[in-house]
């Protein structure tokens, strides 16, 4: 059982502000913090894990928060990226607008249960800390972001 999310978030898969204002530029930017994480990883079948996933329907599914998701053979362990745009990226929200944080999730192919309950605990976070989004979209460094997400996670 999955009870933390900060174990799978590292300096290096955390970009300040991404260049993207489109979905593609956007998938690109997080497939690039992922395998920064993990090289191993063929950034091309990580990308088009992410394309197919959205094509299903848009992750941005909070008010300006995209939860990005695939799952990948020879996988070890999760990871997760986060990355902010200040000016926002249309990412085919379900609310028309802008989407300004990205939190990209990638865990282990075969095990749907990690996936079910990363995300699960990823929508609780930011649903409980109303002030995380507004507490990431200030910060301008990634050890900024990474410990103001630590944080909020252990007030849950």
């Amino acid at each position: 059982m999955i009870t933390a999310l900060s174990p799978w978030v590292a300096v290096d898969s955390i970009q300040p502000e991404l260049s993207a204002s489109r979905a593609k530029g956007a998938l690109l930017e997080l497939t690039g913090l992922v395998v920064k994480a993990s090289s191993e990883l063929d950034p091309n079948v990580l990308l088009d894990a992410f394309e197919r996933r959205e094509l299903l329907q848009s992750t941005a599914v909070l008010e300006g928060v995209a939860f990005p998701q695939a799952s990948l053979p020879n996988l070890n362990s999760p990871i997760i990226a986060i990355a902010r745009s200040v000016g926002g990226v249309a990412f085919n929200s379900l609310d028309g607008e802008d989407t300004h944080l990205f939190v990209a999730l990638v865990t282990p192919e075969g095990d749907p249960q990690a996936s079910l309950q990363l995300l699960a605990r990823l929508t609780r976070l930011f649903q409980n800390q109303k002030k995380l989004k507004q507490h990431l979209l200030e910060a301008t460094e990634a050890e900024r972001i990474l410990e103001i997400f630590t944080t909020a996670e252990g007030c849950l």
